[in-house]
C-alpha cells in the first residue's frame, strides 16, 4: 500500500486499499513485453510493470536469466525516460514501440563497434540517478550482470 502508479494520461494515483480475491483459483499468465516490460491496465489505464527490472535489456544483449531489481512503476518509467532522452541525443535507435527495438538495436550494435559500451555507460548513469532518487539497487545488479557475463557481447 502507498505505492504510486502512473495513469495513461500521466497523472499519478496511489494504492490505498488491497482487496483479496475470494473464490476458486484463477488461471493467470506471465506477460512479457519486448522492451520496457510495462503496459497500461484497467479502466484508468494504470501503468504497471513486471516487478523486476532487467538491468541489461534484451535488446542490449542481456540474457533473460539475469540478476533483476525490484523497482516501482514510477521509478521504472522514469529510468526508461532518462535512457530514451540520452540515447536519442547519441543517435541510438528508439526504444520500444512500432520500431521493433530488439532487431533495430541488434543491427545497430553489430554495425557500430563500441556502441554497446556507450549504451551501458548511459544505463549506468540513469541507474545511478534512479538508485539515488528512489533507493533502488540497479547499479549493483547491473555490475553483477556485467561481471558475470549475463549478456551477449557486441564488438
Amino acid at each position: 500500500m502507498g505505492e504510486h502508479l502512473q495513469r495513461a494520461d500521466g497523472t499519478l494515483t496511489q494504492v490505498t486499499q488491497i482487496t483479496p480475491h475470494r473464490g476458486p483459483p484463477v488461471e493467470v499468465f506471465n506477460l512479457e513485453i519486448d522492451t520496457e516490460h510495462v503496459y497500461h491496465v484497467g479502466d484508468g489505464g494504470v501503468l504497471v510493470h513486471n516487478a523486476y527490472h532487467h538491468s541489461i535489456a534484451k535488446y542490449l544483449g542481456g540474457f533473460a536469466n539475469q540478476r533483476t531489481t525490484n523497482i516501482s512503476s514510477v521509478a521504472h518509467t522514469e529510468l526508461h525516460s532518462i535512457l530514451r532522452m540520452s540515447w536519442r541525443a547519441l543517435g541510438f535507435p528508439p526504444e520500444g514501440g512500432i520500431t521493433g527495438s530488439y532487431r533495430a538495436w541488434r543491427e545497430f550494435l553489430a554495425r557500430n563497434p563500441g556502441a554497446q559500451r556507450r549504451a551501458f555507460d548511459e544505463v549506468l548513469d540513469a541507474s545511478r540517478q534512479n538508485d539515488y532518487k528512489y533507493g533502488t539497487n540497479i547499479v549493483s545488479d547491473l555490475w553483477g550482470n556485467l561481471l558475470n557475463g549475463n549478456f551477449t557481447q557486441f564488438p
